[in-house]
């Protein structure tokens, strides 16, 4: 099991820098071809094609930041079928061009992870499901990700 938990820590600190460098075809190939990606909110994409719409048009709201995802209380469980449930807390931080950092809300992400042999270069873990949820007990203050009535 040690070797798998290793594994999947490392498939997160590759996937996650793909998005914050902007390399969104890169970032949505980490996905299955009918990979979906779940908003408690109520937004989804479903496919790579909506995965890279979304992510690009999401990522325009950060420009001129440094974006970063930290990642932390790693579970992962097999199920039967070989996918894995992995669930585990996050935190994006943002910082602008003064250096001054912000913090969006802390979410709780719940992934189904894959082993792939799509593509070249032999199997490796793929994102099949994403479902994310902001920490936050009153829902109705979250919006895009940052909570309404904060600077």
């Amino acid at each position: 099991m040690t070797d798998l938990y290793s594994g999947v820590l490392e498939f997160y600190a590759r996937q996650m820098p793909l998005m914050e460098e902007g390399r969104i075809e890169e970032y949505a190939d980490t996905f299955t071809e009918d990979g979906v990606f779940e908003h408690a909110l109520g937004w989804r994409l479903e496919g790579r094609e909506q995965l890279i719409e979304g992510t690009r048009s999401g990522l325009a709201r950060y420009a001129g930041k440094a974006l970063r995802h930290w990642h932390d209380r790693f579970t992962v469980d097999r199920r039967p079928d070989g996918a894995l449930d992995v669930t585990y807390l996050a935190m994006v931080s943002l910082v602008d061009e003064q250096g001054r950092v912000t913090f969006e809300p802390s979410c709780t992400v719940r992934d189904v992870l894959v082993w792939s042999q799509e593509g070249a270069g032999g199997g490796r873990w793929r994102t099949r499901s994403r479902f994310l949820r902001h920490d936050t007990s009153d829902m109705s203050r979250v919006w895009e990700g940052r909570l309404t009535g904060r600077t």
